[in-house]
């Protein structure tokens, strides 16, 4: 299932406040939501809360995410609570656990207004969508 066939899943940073979701290169128990080129979005329950997964084709993607996510919960945005980061065979991931708000994947349907903070804040006020 996963592109980047075998190999390790390693977290560099997480919460330790938060549990860590089971991980794994094959993505097992993962119910993968979205597709494209440069990542892939999939979600799994586990121990009770939901957890959301942004697994980045690249290096360095998912640290930048989990700060900028990290930053967003500190402005009091309601967003998504940043679990951790590391990395995998092909690139990057970052869990994050769902929230009141929209999950930050949620920005990407809206690609002709960007992703400021405002933009951030306004669909946090919102809710979750329906």
């Amino acid at each position: 299932m996963s592109r980047g066939g075998a190999g390790a899943v390693v977290w560099k940073k997480h919460d330790p406040r938060r549990e860590r979701p089971p991980l794994d290169a094959e993505l097992a128990g993962w119910e993968i939501r979205t597709r494209r080129a440069s990542h892939w979005n999939a979600c799994r329950d586990h121990a009770g809360r939901t957890y959301h997964l942004k697994w980045v084709f690249a290096r360095g993607a998912a640290e930048r995410e989990f700060r900028n996510a990290r930053r967003v919960a500190e402005l009091g945005v309601p967003s998504v609570v940043p679990v951790g980061w590391g990395r995998h065979p092909a690139g990057s991931f970052f869990v994050m656990e769902g929230s009141p708000g929209r999950a930050i994947y949620d920005l990407d349907g809206h690609p002709e207004r960007g992703t400021s903070l405002r933009l951030a804040a306004e669909l946090g006020a919102r809710g979750p969508s329906a």
